[in-house]
C-alpha cells in the first residue's frame, strides 16, 4: 500500500471529524431540540428531548451529500 495515499485518507478523515465536532459544539445554540416537531419533557432536574424534526433534517442532508459524492 502506498503510504501517501493512506496519509491523505487519514488527513481527510481527521478534517471531517474536526468539522463534525465543531458542528456538535455549536448545535446546542442553534437548532438541536428547538425545531417544530422536536419534543422536550422536563420534570424537575431531568430534561428529556426527542428531536424528530432535527433527525429528519440531518437524514435528508446526509442523503443529499452521499448522493452528490456517489455520482
Amino acid at each position: 500500500m502506498n503510504w501517501q495515499i493512506l496519509g491523505k485518507y487519514l488527513v481527510t478523515a481527521g478534517t471531517i471529524i474536526i468539522f463534525i465536532g465543531v458542528l456538535l459544539l455549536l448545535a446546542d445554540r442553534f437548532f438541536i431540540g428547538k425545531l417544530p416537531g422536536d419534543f422536550t419533557m422536563e420534570r424537575g432536574v431531568i430534561k428529556f428531548t426527542v428531536p424528530f424534526a432535527t433527525i429528519t433534517l440531518v437524514g435528508i442532508g446526509i442523503t443529499l451529500i452521499v448522493n452528490f459524492f456517489s455520482k
